[in-house]
């Protein structure tokens, strides 16, 4: 019966309220004014962006900071650090700065540790970067609510829309968003942008994906994200929670701000200057539908972790899609660059 399921659900399914997204945003947490204010500029100016067909005149997106965030002090480092190039009136004017703010591998602990001592950027080998299992959610979405507000304040910020109900908590800091590869392909996540007031960009594969280690598999990622910006361009009705904590039937009207993010650092997977010119004509063709639309289709490169091994690499790959290919660079929006973990 539907009472003994229940009572079997309630048995094996230990359950904690969580304070909803509007007390968190409003009372626990609130965000000012000014910094309310900045961000819908911010989302406005990328808006106009995305939409503009005049790429020699409009300043290159650029965003920057670690892969995750591991370190709340190296995140608010990282966020002067970038401040401070944001202050330079020739840099302002050039290039539109924005964080990356991924918070899927933050994992708080309650003990001291040494700052100096390494955070495995990619993995969970790090006993600082091992979650404390305390399953706190409550004490752990204002405390990242809490830091993203300080770096929002000097830094607009991207970030990761890894599930359907964090967003209620932090979205409206966001300037602009990423989907990643591994949730490219999910219809809820499809969903959730339809209806973001901001910009999403749609990952095609990982640094370290062991997954997309061909140019076939790589062409599958990139028509996995091509169609979830075909589909997240459309309404949708689905059910979700609301601000209040209410299950609603929501409504959205599709979401025209949305973006390929082209992976040019895979390590499994060594990409030509053919073969990205091959990517991104691939990128346009299946996009040709929203094109009829009137939204033009939009790349972002990632370059990954520069160093001195690949630094020119990549300098001579971004100056031939940016500046000597003309019909390419039209549809560039802008470079996401690894700037690495320590500040």
């Amino acid at each position: 019966s539907s009472s003994s399921s229940a009572l079997c659900l309630s048995e094996r399914a230990r359950q904690v309220a969580v304070a909803q997204p509007e007390v968190i945003q409003q009372f626990i947490s609130p965000i000012t004014y000014e910094i309310s204010n900045k961000i819908i500029n911010d989302r406005l100016s990328l808006s106009n962006l995305l939409k503009k067909d005049n790429p020699i005149t409009n300043p290159l997106v650029i965003i920057s900071g670690p892969n995750f965030i591991g370190n709340k002090n190296q995140a608010k480092a990282c966020s002067n650090w970038l401040n401070k190039f944001q202050k330079e009136k020739s840099f302002n004017l050039n290039l539109f700065l924005l964080m990356r703010c991924n918070l899927m591998n933050y994992n708080y602990s309650y003990e001291e540790y040494d700052d100096n001592e390494k955070i495995i950027p990619y993995g969970n080998k790090s006993s600082i970067n091992d979650s404390c299992m305390s399953y706190e959610v409550n004490y752990g979405v204002p405390y990242c609510r809490n830091l993203l507000l300080e770096i929002v304040s000097r830094v607009p910020i991207v970030g990761e829309l890894a599930d359907t109900i964090t967003p209620q908590y932090t979205s409206d800091l966001y300037s602009m968003a990423i989907i990643g590869s591994s949730v490219v392909e999910s219809q809820l996540h499809r969903e959730l942008v339809s209806g973001a007031s901001y910009a999403v960009g749609f990952q095609t594969s990982d640094y370290n994906n062991k997954n997309v280690n061909d140019l076939e598999k790589f062409n599958c990622k990139i028509t996995s994200s091509t169609q979830a910006i075909l589909a997240s361009n459309k309404p949708h009705h689905f059910l979700s929670i609301t601000k209040t904590g209410q299950a609603a039937i929501v409504c959205t009207t599709g979401n025209d701000e949305t973006f390929v993010i082209l992976q040019l650092n895979n390590i499994y997977l060594e990409l030509s200057n053919q073969d990205i010119k091959d990517t991104i004509a691939k990128i346009l063709r299946e996009l040709k539908l929203k094109e009829r639309n009137k939204v033009k289709p939009v790349i972002l490169f990632d370059v990954g972790l520069i160093n001195l091994n690949n630094i020119f690499k990549y300098y001579e790959i971004l100056k031939t899609f940016l500046v000597d290919e003309a019909k390419t660079s039209a549809y560039v929006l802008g470079v996401q660059i690894n700037s690495g973990d320590d500040y």
